[in-house]
């Protein structure tokens, strides 16, 4: 959902599949993190969005206020927790990314 061009219309078609009651779960990977930071050194390297669509770097994605503003009339609560990945050495990540990655 994170590199989905149209944002707002991603969001709305979770809670349009969502059940009453039910939970969302997305994952994602903060501008200031590592892999924040790994985005912006490809961004050079990256197509340009669609028309109409925001780039991947605008509007805080990965953010909890980017979250906040996408959600709508949705969900009566958004929780939010910020977790750590940690990796050994550059060698480690990559070695984690050629094993976990897209095949």
């Amino acid at each position: 959902m994170m590199f989905a061009p149209f944002h707002e219309r991603a969001a709305a078609e979770l809670l349009r599949v969502c059940r009453p009651g039910g939970r969302i779960g997305l994952l994602a990977w903060t501008p200031g993190g590592f892999v924040g930071g790994l985005l912006a050194t490809l961004r050079p390297f990256v197509p340009a969005p669609p028309p109409g669509s925001a780039p991947l770097s605008a509007g805080g994605r990965g953010t909890r206020p980017h979250a906040a503003r996408g959600r709508g009339a949705g969900p009566a609560r958004l929780a939010g927790v910020r977790r750590f990945a940690v990796t050994d050495s550059p060698a480690a990540f990559r070695d984690r990314w050629k094993r976990y990655g897209r095949s």
